[in-house]
């Protein structure tokens, strides 16, 4: 849908449209309308059921969950299914983890039983620290900025998370849907044909959004991310070129073309992954401070290219893409490196294993009181 409201507030600018010195506060109109829908339809929004469980009101995600898949079944079969789904058995799943390896450091040199309490007890600590407590009055595990700064490996996803949405603003491609007009119209190109590289370039951006949505669950969002910046980075040299030989017709469809190319590339990966990695990088506990931090600096980095570009198009002429294929670079280089795979922390597997995964964490110390 934003994709497609994009396209829809850049064709009602087109001089053919509302795009006149007369028409234009209709175009300024729009969002007024946009929030006072939004504003209507504010009571209709339900609670997320993760967040209810996160602070304790596992009752109220339950029907939520029930309702939002059409079942009116509150037998234990449907409370099973629902709460594998849950971001509890994931962090289950982590606290099992940590466990299988505790109890094989004390498990040589303690009592069988007694170590199954402990272990009881651990899995107990471990699962109410990341989902917040499950007191009387649904206590919540803290998160703030200073404890994702303190802790090395939170430090290091949200490193990432904010690397990814900047780089998502410095990439220029606000500059390709923003000041494309004005930009060709300096370095002279007719408005013929600027008039079809804005029409070409919102289509673009509709079709592969629709189509990253069909790539993303199937060759994972590290993959996608890096091929789009690095297609990207190639477009830039594209635009480039052309611009530097806008005279000629070669050079008015290379760089035409080029900015059609890169904003479907775009679409493709730097455009909606950025938005899901950090989702999926952070627990439930720390997931929407993080996203705050991101977004963010993501909007500062907005402002930045929006209150840069024009003086830097005026210095750089047809090289002024130039300085996002560095950009580009850089953070290819960067996410090679430090970007995990987070498809896999979505998949079935790893929820439908938690039983499994506790179960064998336990059965060691169990299994040597049967010998005992």
């Amino acid at each position: 849908m934003v994709t497609i409201s994009m396209l829809l507030a850049q064709l009602s600018g087109m001089p053919s449209v509302w795009g006149t010195s007369r028409l234009w506060p209709l175009i300024a109109a729009l969002p007024v309308a946009s929030a006072i829908l939004q504003l209507l339809l504010l009571p209709l929004i339900l609670e997320s059921p993760n967040w209810l469980e996160h602070v304790g009101r596992a009752d109220e995600a339950l029907h939520l969950r029930l309702a939002l898949e059409g079942s009116s079944s509150k037998g234990p079969l449907a409370y099973t299914g629902i709460l594998e789904e849950s971001e509890y058995v994931i962090d289950l799943v982590d606290a099992a983890a940590s466990l299988s390896e505790y109890v094989a450091e004390v498990v040589e040199d303690s009592d069988p039983y007694s170590t199954v309490e402990v272990a009881q007890a651990h899995i107990l600590t471990e699962t109410q620290s990341g989902q917040g407590g499950s007191g009387g009055n649904g206590g919540t595990a803290q998160s703030s900025v200073f404890i994702l700064l303190a802790d090395p490996q939170l430090r290091s996803k949200l490193a990432v998370a904010v690397a990814t949405l900047v780089t998502q603003q410095l990439s220029g491609i606000n500059v390709a849907f923003n000041y494309s007009t004005v930009y060709l119209q300096e370095n002279g190109v007719s408005s013929k044909w600027i008039d079809s590289t804005t029409v070409w370039m919102n289509i673009a951006n509709v079709g592969s959004t629709l189509v990253a949505a069909w790539l993303i669950g199937r060759f994972g969002r590290r993959t996608l991310l890096l091929n789009s910046t690095l297609c990207m980075t190639g477009f830039i040299g594209l635009i480039t070129y052309g611009m530097l030989n806008i005279s000629t017709p070669v050079g008015v469809r290379a760089a035409t073309g080029g900015i059609v190319c890169f904003v479907t590339a775009f679409g493709l990966g730097l455009g909606p992954i950025p938005w899901i990695v950090p989702a999926e990088l952070f627990s439930q506990t720390h997931r929407a401070t993080a996203m705050g931090v991101a977004a963010l600096c993501n909007w500062l980095s907005n402002g930045l290219v929006a209150l840069t570009f024009l003086p830097l198009s005026r210095s750089l002429a047809a090289r002024s893409f130039v300085p996002f294929g560095c950009v580009l670079v850089l953070y290819t280089s960067y996410a090679y490196v430090a970007l995990p795979e987070t498809l896999e922390s979505q998949s079935e597997p790893k929820r439908g294993a938690a039983g499994s995964t506790v179960a064998a964490a336990c059965a060691v110390p169990v299994a040597e009181s049967d010998e005992a």
